[in-house]
């Protein structure tokens, strides 16, 4: 199993299922001590190596923690916090409750036209929110779209 990048017991959280890569990251579903799901998502090791994509997933990290946008699970913890520090960057955020747009597609594809609308104006209106906050997401897909978050 890949090494986890920081200690869960300590954030009061346990893994629920092996790490996967998503892009940069490896991610890993944990449970929260108050029983919610949560996620725990890693800069790449070979990308964490990268001075120039460390800087750049920091960076990013740090606008993603001032958000509070309805509809985009908010983060409860990042580190490391030492930036001389050698392991991976890292944040833990809720999971959400829901459905991935990637699995309602295969559902119910070709979806009725007033469904996509409905669901394409309110991705839309989160991205607008997002946007206003000068954050820009740099891997919006269906399967990190969340219906009913």
């Amino acid at each position: 199993m890949t090494a986890l990048p920081t200690d869960l017991a300590a954030l009061g959280a346990a893994p629920t299922e092996p790490p996967v890569r998503v892009g940069s990251e490896l991610r890993c579903r944990v449970r929260l001590a108050d029983g919610r799901a949560g996620l725990l998502a890693w800069l790449a090791p070979e990308l964490a190596r990268e001075p120039a994509m460390r800087r750049r997933y920091t960076r990013d990290l740090a606008r993603l923690r001032e958000l509070d946008v309805p509809g985009v699970a908010p983060i409860l913890a990042a580190g490391p916090d030492d930036p001389a520090a050698t392991a991976p960057p890292w944040r833990l955020r809720l999971d959400p409750p829901g459905e991935t747009l990637e699995s309602w597609l295969r559902r119910r594809a070709p979806a009725p036209l007033d469904e996509a609308v409905q669901l394409a104006i309110d991705l839309c209106g989160v991205l607008a929110a997002i946007h206003a906050r000068g954050v820009v997401l740099r891997d919006l897909h269906p399967r990190l779209a969340v219906r009913g978050a």
